[in-house]
């Protein structure tokens, strides 16, 4: 009999679009492997979305049920969890960010003490409960230990991964080297993707009277940083340099990717305590057939690999500086050679195959 599975998740399409995609490329990447598969998005909408999201779960009749962890509902899950397997069926939690790192996100952005009070002592009352009734916990970074007792066995260590056939590779490749750089980076604007780095890298190269090529930085996303970007960049007077684009998707999006040679990724995980990281959108980028520019170790690309460029993870900018001055030097890689690898490292149809194997 052939098996089913659903993937269930609160997500908004416009504001999380990364998200939305990745969740449709999960699905694909099951059919692929000859899976009936369907994905169950729920728009947020308070409480009426979280009383959905768990009806859903609970009268699902898929084999195999997939759902993006939410940690105000972990001791709801580890119930829906108990229930599903009295029937057969498979839970799979889908962790997008560490309890331990989501921990320090919420230091960051919930800025009332209450709130912030109320949802980090939960996830530790929570504590593993949530995912003892699991078949599967899928994480994309190493988790405290604090959080991972008597699941260690049931979970799986995975990079994140991208429908590679739903993006088209970029329709031309960038004369490098040139006399313009154009850098691009996609996603939510968050304190951790580093991207004021890149600003603070232009200002100093522009004091040091740099010549050899000129700087174009587009940020293409909507985000708490912003604001704060784009007063960075006229305080240093990069304005000329840096264009902030707010959320595009479709060919609004690619055809920014054809118009540049190298996709920013996160260069500031240390700043939520994450070590190893695996982001969607560099995933993206390389499945487009652009390099990508990264920091803090990743699950599927190797520090030396050539469809990248690694950046140690610090908050001093000079070995970000010494790349960027020194890329007149080099050569980027090919769209086809990035596209490649893409296809056969990161595309959903391998990934799904490592988190189902061993369940029935």
């Amino acid at each position: 009999m052939k098996k089913s599975l659903a993937y269930i998740a609160i997500c908004s399409k416009k504001k999380s679009p990364g998200i939305y995609k990745k969740i449709l490329g999960f699905v694909n990447g099951a059919k692929k492997n000859s899976i009936s598969s369907k994905s169950i998005i729920v728009e947020p909408r308070g409480v009426n979305g979280y009383l959905t999201y768990i009806r859903e779960i609970a009268l699902s009749n898929s084999n195999y049920v997939v759902i993006r962890y939410l940690p105000k509902l972990g001791f709801i899950i580890f119930l829906l969890g108990v229930l599903l397997k009295l029937s057969n069926r498979n839970l799979i939690i889908d962790v997008p960010t560490p309890m331990k790192s989501h921990i320090k996100e919420i230091m960051i952005h919930n800025r009332g003490f209450l709130s912030r009070f109320f949802n980090i002592s939960l996830i530790y009352l929570q504590s593993f409960i949530p995912f003892l009734s699991a078949s599967r916990v899928i994480q994309y970074a190493d988790e405290a230990r604090f959080f991972s007792f008597f699941i260690n066995k049931k979970t799986i260590l995975i990079g994140n991964g991208v429908d590679v056939e739903s993006i088209p590779l970029r329709k031309s490749t960038l004369e490098w080297p040139s006399k313009t750089l154009n850098l691009v980076a996609v996603g939510t604007v968050a304190i951790w993707h580093g991207w004021d780095k890149i600003l603070t890298v232009i200002k100093e190269l522009k004091d040091e009277n740099f010549q050899e090529f000129n700087i174009s930085f587009k940020v293409i996303g909507d985000g708490p940083e912003v604001l704060r970007l784009k007063e960075m960049s006229r305080q240093l007077n990069i304005t000329e340099n840096v264009e902030f684009l707010g959320f595009l998707d479709g060919e609004r999006l690619y055809s920014h990717y054809s118009d540049s040679h190298i996709g920013v990724g996160s260069l500031g995980w240390g700043r939520v305590g994450v070590e190893v990281a695996s982001p969607i959108k560099s995933r993206e980028y390389l499945a487009a057939g652009l390099p990508v520019l990264y920091s803090t170790k990743d699950v599927d690309i190797h520090e030396d690999c050539k469809i990248s460029i690694y950046l140690q993870q610090s908050e001093d900018v000079c070995e970000l500086k010494n790349i960027i001055k020194n890329l007149g030097q080099k050569s980027l890689s090919s769209p086809e050679k990035c596209r490649n690898f893409a296809l056969n490292n990161l595309d959903f149809s391998t990934k799904v195959c490592k988190v189902l194997d061993g369940l029935n």
